[in-house]
């Protein structure tokens, strides 16, 4: 008895990992596979494996062949900027939403690195 219900425990552990989906995603990063959102979202691929879900990743270092990737279908998902993603999302929270800088202040403060001197040179 015991040991069919150690049998059983030990099968039953070992069904999530067997049936962990695999989901290839299109990961457009600047810089490639050496990018900041390209290992963010490693991080997460590994957090996902606790969650029987097995990430495949492919680096992009062009917007566009990633969107367009997905789009043929070659990825099951896509992390791209949010003027890329909005025919799939209509609402993308970031800067470049409507609304998302309430004030003047908040607007200069965001534009401000990219006017700055050191930018220039």
């Amino acid at each position: 008895m015991i040991r069919k219900s150690l049998a059983a425990v030990a099968l039953a552990a070992a069904v999530p990992v067997a049936s962990a989906k695999t989901v290839s995603m299109c990961v457009f990063d600047v810089i490639g596979a050496n990018g900041d959102l390209y290992n963010m979202v490693k991080d997460y691929a590994l957090e996902m494996k606790a969650h029987g879900v097995d990430f495949e990743l492919k680096p992009y270092t062009d917007e566009g062949v990633a969107v367009g990737d997905f789009n043929a279908g070659q990825c099951d998902a896509v992390a791209a900027t949010d003027l890329r993603t909005r025919p799939f999302n209509r609402f993308t929270g970031s800067i470049s939403a409507v609304g998302a800088l309430p004030t003047y202040d908040d607007l200069k403060t965001c534009w401000r690195p990219w006017h700055s001197r050191k930018r220039r040179r």
